[in-house]
């Protein structure tokens, strides 16, 4: 399933009230993922954590910008995390 076609279904859910209601990590960078963030947020779920990028440098001054998904986030006082990769190395 692509990532996109998951955020919509979540979105359907979500305004369908049949999401169970859970502790969340939402995971989201690009503008569409705010849409399902905010739904989450209204209809009061419990969101322990927001995995996001990394902030980037943008405009001619390159000054770091958040992504839109960090920037609800905070106005919604959720914590947010910015690992640079979400893969991590397994030694067996």
């Amino acid at each position: 399933m692509n990532y996109h076609k998951f955020m919509y279904d979540l979105c359907i859910k979500i305004q369908n009230n049949r999401v169970d209601n859970y502790a969340y990590h939402f995971y989201g960078n690009a503008g569409f993922a705010v849409p399902c963030l905010q739904k989450l947020i209204d209809a009061g779920h419990d969101i322990c954590g927001v995995f996001t990028q990394p902030d980037k440098p943008k405009g001619r001054g390159y000054t770091l910008m958040p992504p839109p998904v960090k920037e609800l986030a905070l106005q919604h006082g959720l914590t947010v995390y910015q690992p640079t990769t979400l893969m991590t190395k397994c030694s067996g």
